[in-house]
């Protein structure tokens, strides 16, 4: 009789057991599928973050070029300003020039006319 209640008991407890193994074997696959979406996921993330991150290498390369373009166009706008201060200088002088050669025709005119009878 002790036998038969033990292979009753055994019999329960393998069943039990199975019982358990069975149920961690699906909570486990559950936890599987949970990470492999997870995994999706942040694999999509990882390849959107490399592009943006490539994206923003380009730009931040784009903005240098843009830079350097303004500090070439400073330069020579630096330059174009000499160059009209130069000939504002020019056009003063020449102004001037022109001013005086009236007053020394005036003047000539004044002595030719006093020197004609």
């Amino acid at each position: 009789l002790k036998d038969r209640f033990d292979a009753i008991f055994a019999s329960t407890r393998y069943s039990k057991a199975l019982e358990a193994i069975t149920k961690i074997q699906k909570d486990q696959r559950a936890e599987i599928k949970v990470l492999e979406t997870e995994e999706k996921n942040l694999s999509g993330l990882k390849e959107m973050a490399r592009t943006k991150k490539l994206n923003l290498e380009g730009k931040q390369q784009e903005k240098e070029d843009c830079n350097d373009v303004v500090k070439k166009a400073e330069k020579e706008l630096k330059e174009l300003k000499e160059i009209i201060s130069k000939c504002e200088g020019v056009i003063q002088d020449t102004s001037d020039i022109e001013s005086k050669k009236a007053d020394y025709n005036k003047d000539l005119l004044n002595l030719k006319d006093r020197l004609e009878p």
